[in-house]
């Protein structure tokens, strides 16, 4: 019984050309007339696998029964899918591209090879789980100790120990007495806030103390959390951005500069974490690679999903992973 074969259908057309470096394999698989998958054992970074969505050539049929002559037409033809990657280089990385995996590759009817990018195509990133990973600042670093997170093996995130930063939270604590009399207007004032607490007279000192504490957390000062020991209110530094926020409070109690730091390893975290943070990713990783026009070409993003361009094509692939090199001989009908 006969079948039509249509274009770019997957369990039909599609084809994987071939993976590569020593212990890679890859195959494609579960191909249905709507979808298939593509998967394999990648053991290093730069392994990769090519598949063939588009072959102007039939490359397996018989040649006297199943075999069509080239067809190098795609005119009004749109391609539309839903792509899932699992374990493997994602599409929409601003990683250079050593080779076009952000990209379909393809060569025409007259030999010349060339890439679409696949970002300007891509109209949804749904369900997509960025990549996450945790380095934790340990030890106790001393003034001219360096920290360093390297990121793509060009791109240095660096801290300098300028200071002695202490191993705990930075701290300020002011005492509060209750011998100033019934209707005391007892303060406390952090950076640009003032907290007050005017005295009852069933006060304590202690009272005193919990009710100027009570009143910064209520508030949620932004840059200290209020603790109480006896009559004593401490203030510990909320937050890790290295400003100095000067501090004071009523009687008798002289200024206090609270240093915004909860420990000198927590610190340094935060300074990577600002300075990562902080990263112009599309200006940054624009200058990553070899600069080449071939390199710059393949400085494309990524994930599309329609595609109505090149009409007349003799391959169409698409590469997934990374390697540092993509070799491509023009093909010959068989």
């Amino acid at each position: 019984m006969s079948e039509p074969i249509s274009k770019l259908e997957p369990h039909r057309t599609m084809y994987l050309r071939g993976f590569d470096r020593r212990g890679c394999a890859a195959s494609l698989n579960s191909a249905t007339a709507s979808g298939f998958t593509v998967s394999g054992v990648f053991s290093d970074q730069a392994d990769f696998a090519v598949l063939v969505l588009f072959d102007a050539d039939a490359q397996f049929g018989h040649l006297f029964t199943t075999k069509y002559l080239p067809d190098f037409s795609l005119a009004g033809v749109t391609l539309d899918f839903d792509l899932a990657i699992t374990n493997a280089q994602n599409p929409v990385s601003r990683k250079f591209q050593s080779v076009p995996w952000g990209a379909l590759s393809y060569i025409t009817k007259s030999e010349t090879p060339g890439t679409i990018s696949l970002l300007p195509m891509a109209t949804s990133a749904t369900g997509m789980a960025a990549a996450s990973q945790t380095f934790t600042v340990n030890g106790a670093p001393a003034v001219y100790d360096r920290v360093d997170l390297v990121y793509l093996s060009n791109i240095v995130y660096d801290y300098l120990v300028s200071t002695t930063l202490s191993p705990g939270p930075s701290t300020v604590t002011f005492g509060f007495f209750n011998y100033l009399g019934t209707g005391y207007n007892h303060t406390i004032t952090i950076g640009a806030n003032t907290y007050s607490h005017v005295q009852l007279s069933t006060d304590g000192s202690g009272d005193i103390a919990i009710a100027l504490a009570a009143a910064i957390n209520a508030a949620n000062d932004p840059n200290a959390t209020a603790s109480v020991s006896a009559n004593n209110v401490i203030l510990t530094a909320r937050t890790n951005s290295g400003a100095s926020i000067s501090c004071s409070a009523s009687d008798g109690n002289g200024p206090g500069t609270l240093f915004e730091s909860q420990g000198a390893c927590p610190f340094i975290a935060a300074q990577l974490a600002a300075q990562i943070n902080g990263t112009n990713w599309a200006s940054m990783l624009r200058g990553t690679g070899p600069s080449t026009p071939r390199a710059r070409r393949y400085r494309s993003l990524v994930a599309r999903t329609s595609w109505d361009r090149k009409p007349a094509m003799r391959s169409l692939l698409m590469v997934s992973s990374t390697r540092s090199r993509l070799s491509r001989r023009p093909h010959q009908p068989p």
